[in-house]
């Protein structure tokens, strides 16, 4: 750890969950400031993490455990392969802060900002003999969640804005009152992780995408009661979605004409995930007209938008 403003002593308080109210820190905001905390950075091991297949365990990590951070200002330290195990954190700020590759089981983060923090890798939807992670009221403003592992945890109130979401696999993360501002690229919302029906089910109460842009995003097994659709162009939101995809796909059946296959396989695949009581979706019309070209696309939304 670099040695500078006490940085040591500060952190071995930390670890412990001791009080730095006494060593005269700055504030700002309200918030302890802790200045010059670079942590030394983790490597790959051989392993992977217990519960997330694929995500590789880290040698050289610091567990925190039974660790309360309330009022503290990480802003810009270097804290990568952090692992926290039945912790708290509130009212924190991480802003530009690097905390990639962290591990979180059996954890409660509130009122804290992750602005533009790098969580690259992070495992952050961790379940442990049942016990879920819980964000709340948790700020990801242009942060790089690439590649961040969930299974479940609940996801209350937080804010997407301009997050690096690509290729993320939510599995049966439960939002409830969550917004996404900006693009949401390559991302999966399942009702339930794989194997983990037993779980709270993720419903998305709530959930406000009108500010997002959604480009290959897919929402498998879910109801979608309680959503608000993107307003542009491209999302075009379906009423009577089941129906209205099962009589495109009538349409299609037996049609050879370029592009045909190419929209019934991405029609069939939304059909298939839809959500067993699911009455409104959405279809992207620049997807459908990647898949079918222009002409057949837009007889395709004419069939789509038609009330049976």
């Amino acid at each position: 750890m670099k040695r500078a403003n006490g940085a040591v002593r500060v952190w071995e308080r930390l670890v412990r969950g001791e009080s730095l109210d006494d060593l005269a820190l700055p504030v700002r905001n309200g918030r302890i400031v802790v200045r010059d905390l670079t942590l030394p950075k983790p490597s790959r091991g051989r392993g992977a993490v217990a519960g997330f297949e694929g995500v590789a365990e880290l040698r050289g990590t610091t567990v925190l455990r039974n660790v309360r951070w309330k009022g503290l200002d990480f802003a810009e330290c270097s804290l990568s392969g952090l692992r926290f195990v039945d912790c708290r954190l509130e009212d924190c700020c991480f802003e530009r802060a690097l905390c990639r590759g962290w591990r979180m089981w059996n954890t409660t983060v509130q009122r804290t900002e992750f602005r533009e923090a790098d969580l690259h890798g992070a495992a952050l939807g961790g379940v442990d003999a049942g016990k879920r992670n819980r964000f709340e009221n948790v700020y990801f403003v242009r942060s790089d969640m690439r590649e961040t592992a969930w299974v479940s945890c609940d996801m209350i109130g937080c804010v997407f804005e301009e997050t690096r979401l690509d290729k993320v696999d939510f599995q049966g993360t439960r939002f409830e009152h969550c917004s996404f501002v900006g693009e949401v690229r390559e991302v999966l919302f399942y009702r339930h992780a794989f194997g983990e029906e037993q779980l709270p089910a993720n419903d998305m109460r709530g959930v406000d995408f009108s500010r997002a842009r959604l480009r290959s995003v897919e929402f498998r097994g879910l109801d979608l009661k309680e959503v608000k659709w993107p307003t542009n162009d491209d999302q075009l939101v379906i009423p009577e979605y089941v129906q209205a995809l099962d009589r495109a796909l009538r349409m299609l059946a037996g049609r050879a004409e370029p592009g045909a296959k190419n929209a019934r396989v991405l029609l069939e695949m939304q059909r298939r995930w839809a959500g067993p009581a699911q009455w409104e979706g959405i279809v992207s019309r620049r997807e459908l007209v990647a898949a079918a070209g222009r002409k057949l696309a837009e007889e395709l939304i004419g069939v789509l938008r038609q009330r049976d």
